[in-house]
């Protein structure tokens, strides 16, 4: 549905753009930025864990309310909902999210993120706030973009029709290679780097998001199979551990909350 979207409404960003399709299941935009850092959709609960992790940490970043507050995000145009709304957002699985957890999920990767929302007349033609680079805190505002996203639709919306985006997929990068005399455009599956054989492949760290190289590899994590550097491998199984106590803590609170409305 996204292809056809931008089909209608910013057709030259099909020109250096590639959709790509993300299960939706509430978990999207975690799922989308699980597949660009790790390559699988299957990490987007550790992603979830680590949003989680970096707002709690860091509350006046997200704290709208807050007469203190120091956030990136500062545009009077989004509606942000209470820091309390958020973090019960970001903890509980399943639950779609806002803009601005994506900062949060930006600030805990330490990466800049591309939101970006198709120019439709009912938001603006291009002026829409959700078409942002984000740099969330401590993120170096020069650093190149990691993850691009684009909120979508379940449908295509006729051109005067309110465009209520459900639904956040992953926009990967276009990459037009020369062979001979003729040129061959090649997806983000094929152009983009897989650890795999060749001592000199290339991915990313589970643990601290930076580079990894075959020649570094450590251990085979049995929670989700992606590599880790040596050095990032206590990392990897304490990430682990709290994911695990957050995903109990959570469902035990939304069980007490349940019961206490019967």
């Amino acid at each position: 549905m996204a292809v056809a979207i931008l089909q209608k409404f910013d057709s030259d960003m099909m020109t250096r753009w590639a959709p790509l399709s993300i299960y939706g299941d509430g978990n999207c935009a975690f799922r989308a930025v699980s597949l660009a850092l790790f390559r699988t959709e299957n990490l987007h609960e550790y992603v979830r864990l680590m949003t989680a992790l970096e707002m709690i940490d860091h509350q006046l970043h997200y704290d709208v309310s807050s007469p203190t507050y120091s956030g990136a995000l500062q545009d009077d145009r989004v509606l942000t909902p209470p820091y309390t709304q958020l973090l019960y957002d970001v903890t509980k699985i399943g639950t779609p999210i806002t803009l601005m957890h994506i900062y949060a999920i930006g600030s805990a990767f330490g990466c800049v993120i591309k939101s970006y929302i198709p120019p439709t007349v009912s938001v603006g033609l291009g002026n829409s706030p959700y078409s942002v680079t984000v740099v969330g805190r401590n993120v170096q505002g020069q650093a190149d973009v990691r993850v691009t996203l684009m909120w979508t639709m379940m449908s295509v919306p006729r051109d005067t029709d309110p465009y209520d985006a459900s639904h956040i997929i992953l926009l990967a990068p276009k990459v037009t290679a020369n062979i001979g005399d003729r040129g061959e455009e090649c997806n983000f599956e094929e152009t983009d780097n897989v650890v795999d054989k060749d001592p000199d492949a290339t991915s990313w760290c589970i643990v601290c998001t930076r580079q990894v190289t075959a020649r570094q590899y450590a251990v085979d994590c049995d929670f989700c199979g992606v590599w880790c550097h040596i050095r990032c491998q206590k990392g990897m199984v304490l990430c682990i551990g709290l994911y695990k106590v957050l995903y109990m803590f959570c469902h035990y609170t939304s069980v007490n909350d349940t019961a206490s409305v019967h």
